[in-house]
């Protein structure tokens, strides 16, 4: 049976070594992108409702109206931060649950919400 000399052996070899090594580095680096934690984000969520109570405040509307602004107030800051979390990939929290840390994103969801 015919053997490859030495030199061939090895070359041969550290390719193997090499791909073997490579695979792993892209797999750690997939692995990095598809599970790395999210970020923390703050809403200050009783400022956007009081601020949109204010705004509504002066208009004269029936307690039908009314609720029914309320509710669509409701669903509209519902939907906004659970796109917002998705789009940016961000675990949203009350800004009162936390202590220190985390982006406050309540002024931009707060103009968005209310159109300012």
């Amino acid at each position: 049976m015919y053997k490859l000399p030495d030199n061939v052996t090895q070359y041969v070899t550290n390719i193997k070594l090499n791909t073997v090594i490579n695979i792993i580095l892209i797999l750690l680096v997939l692995n990095y992108i598809s599970f790395r934690p999210k970020e923390i984000a703050t809403i200050d969520i009783p400022l956007i409702i009081n601020a949109f109570l204010e705004k509504n405040n002066n208009k004269d509307l029936t307690n039908e109206e009314r609720n029914k602004l309320v509710d669509d107030f409701s669903v509209k800051l519902s939907l906004t931060l659970e796109r917002l979390s998705n789009k940016s990939g961000l675990i949203l929290v009350p800004k009162q649950a936390v202590i220190a840390g985390g982006t406050d994103l309540t002024q931009k969801v707060k103009d968005e919400l209310l159109d300012i």
